[in-house]
């Protein structure tokens, strides 16, 4: 059997500092898509 190796990388990041500012209001309060964005890749 080979050996395997895996990475997990975790970031998060601020959509308003790639400007992406759309949001959409929902009908009971609050907005659709927050600031911060959570990113995750598993090599």
């Amino acid at each position: 059997m080979g050996k395997y190796t895996s990475w997990l990388y975790r970031n998060r990041i601020s959509r308003n500092d790639y400007a992406l500012t759309w949001n959409a209001a929902l009908e009971m309060g609050g907005v659709l898509v927050g600031d911060k964005i959570k990113l995750v890749y598993v090599l």
